[in-house]
């Protein structure tokens, strides 16, 4: 079979997307598929970490990158003032989302309690 340049070119880029998804983690999102959006609407998150694990507490930016926070360890939890429109992830010593992306569901305080196990 023949390749061109265009068809090598395409397959490293479906190659650096597949590595940069493996690299979210289990339960975690694809890196830039949840963001923050503007909000004038303030939270605060009350973290509280019922697993039986460390976890790192990361907020996704406006990019959708990982911007860290907090350590939680076991049974640890911890008041983030936020936004509604901010999505947080809790990410363990293996790398994997505990619980998937959380965000807060109405303003004033929510609890964000993860189990993971």
């Amino acid at each position: 079979m023949k390749f061109g340049i265009a068809s090598a070119a395409t397959c490293l880029i479906l190659a650096a997307v597949s590595q940069e998804a493996a690299a979210a983690g289990r339960n975690c999102p694809a890196p830039g598929t949840e963001r923050s959006t503007n909000s004038s609407t303030k939270v605060v998150l009350h973290f509280a970490n019922s697993s039986n694990r460390a976890a790192k507490l990361y907020w996704l930016d406006y990019q959708g990158v990982r911007q860290f926070y907090k350590e939680l360890k076991p049974g640890q939890d911890y008041k983030q003032p936020s936004y509604m429109t901010h999505p947080w992830i809790a990410v363990d010593p293996k790398g994997d989302c505990i619980d998937g992306v959380m965000k807060a569901h109405q303003p004033g305080e929510n609890v964000m309690e993860f189990f993971g196990d």
